[in-house]
């Protein structure tokens, strides 16, 4: 008869960006031994993650521990957006110190970035953002998860550790899926109560429907939100604190125009939810209105926007965060913990991808109907966790069938696509396999 005490499934409220959104990663790990709340939004800052603190405060007020991650777009708000450094470093105390104000036990995710161009952030800007996350989580007593540091040293060891970081951003979802496991299981044995609820908070959040009138519903598959379309200018007047940043949802390419007595910004978006941080805060009676037609050019940038020259959408404008004038301290309780031994050895990950590939080889030399099957649903399965791998295997799958039409049709035409639209290699790797299979059939 099994006598061990129940332990209940925690609640865990998720913060971050892409890494805590991709399938089969960070969250679904979690989400085996927890129930998890998840705020994360791609591509998005330590603002975002107040942001998501404030408007989701009765919900986190039930939570057992947080979770979040935000090192790595506040790596690219400096350098793809152009933020100051100086103000991404008070954004992230800013987060911390909202963080410890919950009252909530914290971990707090260091993860990696890795300098693949010339075109990615330098390796001093990496050092100097993250350290200062990791100065903060230690000033007001939050745990860590340093995985940035722990790939240095496989690095140091001459591991292949870009099989674990294909892309120079996110952690193949295996790995990731891995650490949301271990931290899901040291929350049931260590974040077992729910402490007291947020009593206070240095921001608030007004909703574009608060001044700009009736919004309409928009979601998709990860996302509800009430949008405002500008199709006429509004205001809004704040007098005590600031407008640090704010929430937009579009649908085409848009460009919108902040005015103030003292100040103007002119920024564009995409069609997705994005939240995006102001360069230079802004306060008193705020005029936002859609420019439709030739841009008036941008005065300040947006992570993952190139420009366009001309606009024939209006602004989808979700919500504000702003930062009251009075500023409240938390008290720092105990220190955090560092958490290291929750990082799952990249070594396994790594010869898990080399068996994969050692398994391809055999497949790809003698292909059946059957084994083409097989090969589909592998692609479907690893289609958003390892595009890497992919690469590889089409490259594979030429090595053995030098002559064969399909395959170097497919990986001509596909590099194409690639180059216009981005593709993901394991989906050509999908499409050679489809069409494969439909001339064996």
């Amino acid at each position: 008869m099994n006598t061990a005490p129940f332990k209940p499934r925690p609640k865990i409220c998720l913060l971050g960006g892409s890494n805590s959104l991709r399938r089969n990663g960070l969250r679904n790990g979690l989400a085996i031994h927890a129930d998890v709340f998840n705020y994360a939004l791609g591509a998005s800052t330590s603002l975002q993650n107040v942001f998501a603190i404030v408007r989701n405060s009765h919900q986190i007020s039930g939570v057992n521990v947080i979770v979040t991650e935000s090192n790595v777009n506040d790596v690219h708000a400096a350098f793809n957006a152009r933020i100051p450094v100086s103000l991404v470093k008070t954004n992230i105390q800013k987060l911390y110190r909202e963080l410890a104000l919950t009252g909530k036990p914290t971990v707090s995710l260091i993860l990696p970035l890795r300098d693949y161009g010339v075109f990615s952030p330098s390796k001093e800007l990496v050092s100097e953002i993250s350290g200062h996350h990791l100065e903060m989580a230690q000033k007001y007593g939050l745990s860590i998860i340093d995985v940035e540091d722990a790939l240095r040293e496989y690095d140091s060891n001459h591991l292949d550790v870009k099989k674990i970081i294909p892309d120079a951003l996110h952690p193949i979802g295996s790995f990731m899926h891995a650490l949301g496991q271990n931290i899901a299981l040291y929350a049931i044995e260590t974040y077992c109560t729910v402490s007291p609820a947020m009593r206070v908070s240095n921001f608030e959040i007004v909703e574009a429907t608060a001044f700009g009138g009736p919004g309409r519903h928009k979601k998709n598959s990860y996302f509800s939100e009430a949008v405002v379309d500008l199709t006429q200018p509004c205001e809004t007047t704040v007098a005590d604190g600031n407008c640090v940043a704010f929430s937009t949802w579009s649908d085409a390419p848009s460009e919108i125009i902040i005015e103030t007595d003292n100040a103007r910004v002119v920024r564009q978006f995409n069609s997705k939810l994005a939240f995006h941080d102001l360069h230079v805060p802004i306060q008193g009676e705020i005029r936002f209105r859609s420019n439709i037609g030739v841009s008036v050019g941008i005065s300040e940038k947006t992570i993952n926007v190139k420009p366009e020259a001309k606009l024939h959408q209006p602004v989808g404008i979700v919500a504000l965060l702003i930062e009251k004038a009075q500023r409240t301290e938390p008290s720092v309780i105990g220190a955090g913990k560092n958490l290291v031994h929750l990082i799952p050895s990249p070594s396994v990950h790594i010869d898990a991808v080399e068996s994969v590939l050692r398994n391809y080889r055999a497949l790809l030399s003698t292909l059946t109907p059957e084994e083409i099957d097989l090969l589909n649903r592998v692609a479907v399965t690893l289609e958003h966790t390892n595009p890497a791998l992919a690469s590889k295997l089409l490259q594979l799958a030429q090595k053995h069938r030098p002559n064969g039409q399909l395959i170097i049709s497919g990986i001509d035409s596909d590099k194409r696509r690639i180059k216009k639209k981005k593709q993901s290699p394991l989906r050509m790797l999908r499409r050679i396999m489809s069409a494969l299979k439909k001339r064996n059939a």
